[in-house]
């Protein structure tokens, strides 16, 4: 009696020490070192007053007067630089301040004093605005664990960034797990990954990856939950989704068994629910894709897969879908398959929301040298901030849902690096509420950055 407890003890000890080698084996350390973009046109606003908004829908008015046009409303717990302030002091109903003129992200206006809260200290003026963010409660219904609270600088990262950042190294799916100390976990898949997305309708528990096979691609789900995965579809060189209506599209390529030298371009739609799978058009490829070997053309690929562009537009029935070799692109319906070539061109920018959109701009320095930008651009008024100026190729931005965090890929340009090689990525947080940027991952091989939730 006594011997089998004791075998049954070892047996469980080695189960618990296998367990716990397993879960060492998956922790990756990340390389997380200070890397600043060179000629960096990061605000700062400690040396500045700094206004705080203390209201819903406050107006920001073109002049110092209560009947001044409005140019756009601020939510409360807003920050503000405060440029100037009108010395007399006015009286609106029963409220008596001054007024004072006020940059908020590049633009610029006048608000009534009676509703900011104004420091001069930094750190003071942030805790002042994630209190008044955390009273936003129509932003966020769970007030015991609300991310606006704190969304302003990055002391959130061990709560708000933690199991909800991913992305890929060496075509591995990483999850950052402790991002105060850089450590992130291998999430085990079967074949290694081009690219992936993210069930945006599944809380974060489901996504969707294209895994490489031994001689072609396919379609893999992802289940967070129970760790387990499903696979979907074989041949698939690119996918789309429309996760609230509950599908998805996927291109890939297929053998015209008809014309013994002729390719297809196959087109399926799949039941994201039923998993039922409907090919409902196929093109023929109109010659040979030229592949051109060089490491800006890798490292795209790298960042967002197959250079195949594919888009459904669930609601109107219809895709849009451009392979690699033709310059047009095809704009097909989801009913019959017809379509039609046209020149159809996607926006070069990200729209954030009503206010505000982000594009990267270009140009050379004095010595020729290139010099990439990230613009922040208010639609109201049309003014654009520069956020970011570097060497760096900020080639890929991902934006939380929360709208002001931000996950970004760049690439560091050397010339040096061989024809068929990718050039370094690094992945970063940027927050557009104070334009902090910190590093996630700075290994040189660090790209495809998703949020979870």
């Amino acid at each position: 009696m006594k011997r089998s407890i004791c075998l049954s003890i070892i047996a469980i000890l080695f189960f618990l020490c296998c367990c716990k080698a397993r879960h060492t084996e998956n922790t990756i350390v990340l390389d997380k070192n200070t890397f600043t973009p060179a000629s960096s046109s990061f605000s700062t606003v400690k040396n500045n007053l700094i206004g705080i908004v203390t209201v819903n829908r406050l107006r920001l008015r073109s002049s110092n007067d209560v009947y001044a046009k409005t140019i756009r409303y601020l939510d409360q717990g807003e920050m503000l630089n405060i440029i100037a302030k009108d010395e007399k002091r006015i009286r609106i109903n029963n409220m008596e301040d001054h007024w004072y003129q006020v940059d908020f992200n590049g633009t610029k206006g006048w608000i009534f004093g009676y509703y900011l809260e104004i420091y001069s200290d930094y750190l003071q003026a942030q805790e002042a605005s994630n209190r008044y963010k955390g009273s936003r409660s129509a932003l966020d219904n769970d007030k015991s664990d609300n991310p606006i609270a704190v969304r302003t600088g990055f002391e959130f990262g061990e709560r708000f960034i933690n199991n909800n950042l991913l992305f890929l190294s060496d075509g591995q799916l990483l999850e950052v797990t402790d991002f105060v100390n850089g450590k992130a976990e291998t999430v085990l898949l079967s074949a290694p990954v081009e690219s992936y997305i993210v069930d945006t309708e599944s809380n974060g528990e489901l996504l969707y990856y294209i895994g490489k096979q031994s001689r072609t691609k396919a379609l893999y789900r992802y289940d967070f939950r129970t760790k387990s995965e499903t696979l979907l579809l074989k041949d698939v060189e690119k996918m789309t989704f429309d996760f609230h209506s509950g599908y998805g599209v996927v291109a890939g390529e297929s053998n015209n068994i008809d014309r013994k030298n002729a390719n297809q371009w196959k087109l399926r739609k799949i039941n994201l629910q039923t998993e039922k799978v409907t090919e409902f058009a196929a093109i023929e490829k109109v010659n040979k894709e030229n592949i051109i070997i060089e490491p800006l053309y890798n490292s795209l690929l790298r960042e967002r897969g197959r250079q195949i562009y594919l888009e459904l537009d669930y609601p109107h029935g219809v895709v849009y879908f451009r392979p690699p070799e033709e310059d047009k692109v095809y704009l097909i319906s989801l009913e019959d398959g017809n379509f039609i070539r046209t020149m159809f061109i996607p926006e070069d920018y990200f729209v954030i929301d009503a206010n505000r959109s982000l594009s990267i701009e270009h140009s050379f320095d004095d010595n020729g040298v290139i010099k990439y930008s990230l613009q922040l651009k208010d639609n109201i008024s049309g003014y654009t901030k520069e956020i970011i100026k570097t060497s760096e190729n900020p080639i890929n931005f991902v934006l939380h849902k929360y709208k002001d965090l931000m996950a970004v890929t760049m690439l560091q340009m050397k010339q040096e690096i061989p024809q068929d090689k990718c050039y370094p990525s690094f992945i970063y947080i940027m927050s557009l509420s104070n334009y902090s940027i910190i590093p996630v991952s700075t290994s040189g091989n660090s790209y495809q950055p998703q949020w979870r939730r």
